[in-house]
């Protein structure tokens, strides 16, 4: 007979909002076969059409830059 159990769980996470005219820098692990660069890229560029994507192979993580804004600038 199955016992049941409640649980609770809270996640924390970080977020990181991409907007049209950003570049957005893709970390890979180094060891990510080419093929699957491109597979990330395209699928990337297909739903980010407005946003430059830049694969970076050796690290992961994806960070935005945006050229045009102030530090400390909290635009919506």
């Amino acid at each position: 007979m199955a016992k049941q159990a409640d649980l609770n769980v809270r996640v924390n996470v970080e977020v990181t909002v991409i907007r049209p005219g950003d570049t957005a820098l893709v970390r890979m692990p180094r060891d990510t076969p080419r093929v699957q660069l491109e597979t990330v890229a395209d699928r990337l560029r297909e739903r980010l059409p407005d946003v430059d994507v830049v694969l970076l192979a050796g690290v992961d993580g994806i960070d935005v830059y945006r050229p045009d804004d102030v530090a400390g600038d909290a635009r919506p």
